[in-house]
């Protein structure tokens, strides 16, 4: 067993398969959800949405869960619950962007990439 000490840029991953809902935060549509302004960081991802989704749309579940991961991390390291009209932080993802993630092309924007990397550099 590891006992390292937490740092400050410890972020935790909670990959869970309650069908969870949060007013505000997280509908039932949710593929999971994250509070940036919270004293903690952690972001919770659904698998049983992903898991649906992925049947519904015909995009691997991994892929789904893995860019369900990206885009709420992105709330914490951004830290705000804003979403973009384009990109991974899009707040309801379509066909397009469904496409996308399936050929590694669902992105943060550079002015997001640009933002979280000097969060991280503090």
């Amino acid at each position: 067993m590891c006992e390292e000490a937490i740092g400050r840029h410890d972020l935790d991953v909670v990959v869970s398969t309650a069908s969870i809902t949060r007013p505000g935060m997280a509908t039932d549509s949710s593929l999971g959800f994250a509070s940036p302004l919270a004293p903690s960081s952690q972001v919770v991802v659904l698998w049983d949405r992903s898991n649906t989704m992925a049947e519904s749309s015909g995009v691997p579940a991994g892929i789904l869960l893995g860019h369900a991961m990206a885009h709420e991390l992105g709330h914490l390291l951004l830290q705000s619950m804003e979403h973009s009209r384009t990109g991974i932080m899009r707040s309801r993802w379509g066909k397009e962007e469904l496409l996308r993630a399936e050929s590694g092309r669902l992105l943060f924007t550079a002015e997001q990439a640009t933002a979280m990397t000097e969060r991280l550099m503090k």
